[in-house]
């Protein structure tokens, strides 16, 4: 950073109620440069807080905060170290302290943040604001909202709820190792996309690459009952390395089975599907969800820490 932006440690401190920008990154542990230059980005940015997420972490925290320590009361967190801007900078806007737009009712709103992480978004249908976390894609100007997300160990709580099916965890607290948004939200967050799909061990990126697969609405809801087994069009998937575009796929989702691919169904023998799976496979081993059979050599279920998040997007 220039010398002009160069933050200072004021001291080991956080907020009491201070994160009213609606924005809360989770970055790697050594983005700390990163975290500051978010703030720096932001013009009602004028404090930030970064710390661990928990001691076994490998991700942090990284808080933008629109006040400072002389403008409202701290409290010790010894998680957290509070920094301040050196430069200037500008007033703060005159909108009321927690307060979110009307118009923030998609990950997209907060587009030209940048920053992977927790924003608050406000439902209309309910007429409250609810937190979720959203990917951004500069690249495709596409923003991605994280509908669920969980641990190989925590399989087993979601495996038989599939995505039509309303059973939310920690939905004010969106996270990786065990999160399901509510189904309103999920439906609300559909409307407004284009496409979804599913990715291993999120690592702050989200492209179509070695474990991953995506699809487009118009093509395949994976909020509706779709017939078990069936061929679905999608526009990429990536399972160790087979991979294929504009194809089509063998899913499976029943009223006890979370949407997932089988890769002993997806073989060049026993499928009509484009999409053909020609490498040696764990009986029946399932992708993406479900995880009944489970190969290591799949990044979702190599280890019990191993994660899958699904995703909307538009």
């Amino acid at each position: 950073m220039a010398n002009s932006a160069l933050l200072l440690m004021i001291v080991i401190l956080k907020f009491s109620s201070l994160l009213v920008l609606g924005i809360q990154v989770q970055i790697s542990m050594f983005a700390r440069k990163e975290c500051g230059q978010w703030c720096l980005k932001n013009q009602r940015c004028l404090s930030m807080n970064y710390g661990s997420m928990s001691s076994d972490s490998e991700l942090a925290i990284c808080e933008l905060n629109n006040s400072t320590r002389e403008r409202t009361s701290l409290k010790y967190d010894t998680r957290f170290s509070y920094y301040e801007s050196l430069d200037s900078r500008p007033k703060e806007s005159s909108e009321k302290p927690n307060t979110i737009s009307r118009n923030a009712t998609s990950c997209s709103y907060y587009m030209s943040h940048g920053a992977p992480g927790v924003y608050t978004i406000f439902e209309p249908m309910r007429n409250k604001t609810c937190k979720v976390y959203c990917h951004f894609d500069h690249e495709r100007q596409k923003s991605w909202t994280m509908v669920l997300s969980f641990r190989l160990s925590n399989n087993q709580k979601l495996s038989a709820k599939p995505f039509w099916m309303d059973t939310p965890y920690n939905k004010a607290s969106p996270n990786f190792k065990l999160y399901r948004m509510p189904l309103e939200l999920m439906k609300n967050i559909r409307k407004l996309a284009t496409e979804w799909r599913a990715v291993c061990n999120y690592n702050g990126t989200i492209s179509d690459r070695l474990d991953t697969v995506r699809g487009e609405f118009k093509t395949f809801d994976p909020l509706q009952n779709a017939k078990t087994g069936s061929c679905k069009s999608v526009k990429y998937i990536n399972i160790r390395g087979a991979s294929c575009k504009d194809c089509t796929a063998k899913f499976f989702q029943t009223p006890t089975q979370f949407l997932h691919i089988d890769s002993t169904k997806s073989s060049t023998r026993s499928t009509t599907c484009t999409f053909k799976f020609q490498q040696a496979v764990v009986s029946s081993e399932d992708n993406f969800g479900f995880y009944r059979n489970i190969n290591p050599n799949f990044s979702c279920s190599t280890r019990n820490d191993s994660t899958t998040s699904w995703w909307f997007g538009k």
